[in-house]
This record gives structure tokens, C-alpha cells and sequence, in this order.
């Protein structure tokens, strides 16, 4: 058995010749013979990786690196705190002081808690509103939103629905002109547009307005798709694989033809449906059919094309089904009035009334004195009042630009006497703080571990 620093004694199978226990250069007895390669790496690598690589215990390599006064490997520079850094402390978030010195969000909170300093307040941040001046807004259209958000802080996304808010339309560089030589119209002949805009540096559209200017057809390796009778045959006969390879047709064109000529798809087998689902085709829309048989909306059309059956078109709308757009939600109105939620909406559009928006899951829970809690009290806390989870409470704080309640315990004499006597998890449930809290307070007040209590 090896042992390391701490109290139980570490058994380690791997390279126990070579560490071997011997006397130091400092004339100390050690139960280790550190090999000069691992002497070499410590404080350039992690403690607990030189460990596995010795196959000692990480409290050893750690003992040993410090009784040769050999400062921990730290894979972030250390922040050097003058006057001028430490005043940023409180008043920016962590994350943001931690991008301006180059270090991680945690060096910065650490610090931050070691002076006493409580975090900062998000909701003293000036609103993204406040920051629109003239000078900004007539920044809009001029040029991307990409650099107006660079410029301003912003992301994207809230430059472009600011921009779309006030009208303006969004930044289009002029295109480039390109001048149409003889070389490059005969390109036209040889490549497709896609392969030909690649070529010049162009947009695809200007070579498609460029073909159709001078009439040509595109290029295509593919035989001419024929019509009529034959097209009828080919579509009943060939898979959309051997379309697009003998005739250059991809799968949602050979679609759309199937269904504008009523033909199904071949080497498909859709099942087959009972005689009641088969005499309701036609009588009833698709939509109604496939939730009733329990199946797609596409087996019951080509199960229809089949037969020959034509499709139920849409009846005109009664009085009392318009009465009710605009007062009820789309999804209600489509479920009384049997029709889909996109006709519903189209006609509600057409008739100019305002949707109707449905009301959101547990709304009727804020009141206004759950309303009045939030910030003064933890969203778990709300959360476990209101019945919720803490996530949506924090949504709703968050949209009512509501600060988040936070706490920051001093820490007395008498709560370091108790991490000397007790973990962290009971120090954390005696002073009510997270045991996280209670470990990064052993750190940098260099505090152990708690001695085990002997049993009498």
C-alpha cells in the first residue's frame, strides 16, 4: 500500500518499481521516487493526469509539487487586478468583463465574491430601445444589418425586426454588370445555369434572364419528356428514379403531373381501405377521410385518383360560419366549421379581422400577486407556489424586464468556524446558500476539509 496525503492509504498496481520510496535531494524521507519525467511535468499538466500516468493518488503529486514550491498548473493566464479592472467589478456582467480581460466568466465571479461585491443587475442596463439615436436609425438600409448590429452591439436578429418595424427595406449591393462576350454565351450551350454562375462569379438569376433574353433552352443530357397519351403511359409506368434519369424530371414535378392527370404511382400499394372509408371518397375531404381511417392524407388522394372518384371542392361559406372568424381562434373555428386551419385563415384575411390569439397554458395562474413576487422572491420558489416549472417563470420575468432575485450572504467568522467543523452540504443547509458557495469560499479562504470526528 501507498499513501498519499490524505488519510486512507491508495493501492496503485501500475509502475510500482519504478516508485520505489527513497530519500530526497533535500535529505527528507519520501514513500515516492519521483521519475524525472514526471518531476519535469509537474505544474505544466493537471495533478490528476501526472496521477494516472504514475498510478499514485492526485493528493501525492500534489504534496510533492508543492513541497518543491511549484505553483498548479493554470490553463488561463492569470488576470493581473489593477485599480482600473477591479472597478469594472459590479458594474457589467461576469461573462462581458471576462471578454474585455481575456479570461474565463469564473476568475472574474471569483473575485468578484471575494471582495463582497454583488453581481450586477440586468435590469439597469439601458433598454435596446434607448439605444436607436438618429444617428443609428439612419444607418438602416444603408448598409447589412450584419454591420449596423457590429456597430451598435446588437445581434442581427434585433437590427433586422427594427428594420422591418419602421419599413425600411433591407441593403442590397448594387449587382455586378457583366458584360456578355461571345465566349460566354456559349457557355450556355455547353453548361446549366447553376454550373455557368459558378463560372463568372454571377447569381443564377442573371443567367436565367440572360437565357430567356436570348431564347435558348436550358441544358439538359435528358430526352424530351413527350404528351398526351404517352405521357399518361409513361407517368402509370415509370418510378420517379427512372423519370429524373431518362427524362431529367425530379420527383416533385412527376408529382404534381400525377395528380393534375389523375394517375397513381406505380409500384406503390397504398392498402386497401373498408367499404365505408371507400364510400365516403369524394363526399367528405381528404383531410376528414385520413383521420378517420387512421391514415395519410396522401394514401386516401391516389386511393381516390384510383378509383376515379374527383374530390370534394370546398362549399362557399355560410353566415353563421363567418360570424365566427375573428371571434374564436383558427383552430377552434376550423374544428366547428370542418375545414383546414389555412382556410380558415385565408378567408379571415380576405374578410381584414384580426386573429383571435388562444389563450396560453396556465395564464390564468398569474395573478397579480404572483405577478408581485417576481424578482423579490427565487423562481423556484414561484415555481413551486404556482405549481409550474421554474423555467416558465423565468420566461415571464424575463418578458416583463423583471431583474432576477439574487442574494449575496456575508461571510462571518462564525460561518468560517463551521466549514472547519462541518462539509459543505451542511454548512450550505445551516446558512441557506448552495454548497457550490460554500466550496468556492473554502478555496480562497484556504480552509480544508473538515477533520473526521473520532468515535468514542
Amino acid at each position: 500500500p501507498m499513501t498519499g496525503a490524505g488519510d486512507r492509504p491508495v493501492r496503485r498496481r501500475r509502475n510500482r518499481s519504478a516508485m520505489k520510496g527513497k530519500r530526497s535531494d533535500a535529505g527528507q524521507f519520501t514513500r515516492v521516487a519521483w521519475p524525472r519525467r514526471i518531476i519535469a511535468r509537474l505544474g505544466r499538466v493537471f495533478d490528476a493526469v501526472l496521477a494516472r500516468e504514475a498510478g499514485v493518488h492526485p493528493e501525492s503529486v500534489r504534496s510533492e509539487r508543492k513541497r518543491r514550491g511549484i505553483p498548479a498548473f493554470r490553463p488561463i493566464r492569470p488576470v493581473r487586478w489593477t485599480a482600473a479592472r477591479l472597478r469594472l467589478l459590479g458594474n457589467d456582467t461576469d461573462r462581458s468583463i471576462a471578454q474585455k480581460l481575456r479570461t474565463s466568466p469564473t476568475t472574474v465571479g471569483l473575485k468578484r465574491r471575494s471582495l463582497g461585491i454583488p453581481p450586477y443587475d440586468c435590469s439597469q442596463r439601458p433598454r435596446t430601445s434607448d439605444r436607436w439615436t438618429p444617428k443609428y436609425l439612419a444607418l438602416l438600409g444603408t448598409c447589412t444589418d450584419a454591420e449596423v448590429a457590429r456597430r451598435m452591439g446588437l445581434t442581427q436578429t434585433t437590427v433586422r425586426v427594427r428594420r422591418k418595424i419602421l419599413g425600411v427595406p433591407a441593403f442590397k449591393p448594387r449587382p455586378r454588370r457583366v458584360v456578355w462576350t461571345k465566349a460566354r454565351v456559349s457557355l450556355l450551350d455547353r453548361f446549366s445555369n447553376p454550373a455557368v454562375a459558378r463560372k463568372l462569379g454571377i447569381s443564377v438569376d442573371s443567367v436565367a434572364r440572360k437565357r430567356r433574353r436570348l431564347s435558348k433552352r436550358s441544358h439538359s443530357r435528358s430526352k424530351t419528356l413527350p404528351a398526351g397519351k404517352h405521357l399518361a403511359q409513361i407517368l402509370a409506368t415509370h418510378s420517379d428514379h427512372a423519370l429524373r434519369l431518362r427524362f431529367g424530371i425530379r420527383k416533385p414535378e412527376a408529382s404534381r403531373l400525377r395528380l393534375r392527370l389523375g394517375i397513381p404511382s406505380p409500384h406503390r400499394e397504398y392498402g386497401s381501405f373498408p367499404p365505408d372509408i371507400v364510400a365516403r371518397l369524394g363526399k367528405e375531404m381528404d383531410r376528414v377521410i385520413a383521420s378517420a381511417a387512421g391514415t395519410s392524407i396522401t394514401s386516401v388522394r391516389y386511393m381516390r385518383l384510383k378509383l376515379g372518384i374527383p374530390p370534394l371542392r370546398p362549399s362557399s361559406w355560410k353566415p353563421a360560419e363567418v360570424a365566427l372568424l375573428g371571434v374564436v381562434p383558427d383552430s377552434e373555428a376550423a374544428r366547428l366549421t370542418g375545414r383546414s386551419r389555412v382556410s380558415v385563415k385565408a378567408k379571415r384575411r380576405q374578410l381584414r379581422r384580426k386573429p383571435v390569439r388562444a389563450p396560453r397554458r396556465g395564464s390564468e395562474r398569474w395573478t397579480a400577486e404572483a405577478v408581485a413576487r417576481l424578482g423579490k422572491d427565487s423562481d423556484k420558489s414561484i415555481a413551486s407556489h404556482l405549481g409550474m416549472h421554474a423555467t416558465s417563470v423565468a420566461k415571464r420575468r424575463r418578458r416583463l424586464g423583471i431583474a432576477a432575485y439574487q442574494t449575496c450572504h456575508r461571510w462571518t467568522p462564525a460561518d468560517v468556524a463551521l466549514m472547519r467543523r462541518y462539509s459543505n452540504v451542511e454548512v450550505a443547509k445551516q446558512l441557506g446558500v448552495t454548497a457550490d458557495a460554500v466550496k468556492i469560499q473554502r478555496r480562497l479562504r484556504r480552509v480544508g476539509p473538515p477533520q473526521p470526528r473520532r468515535r468514542r
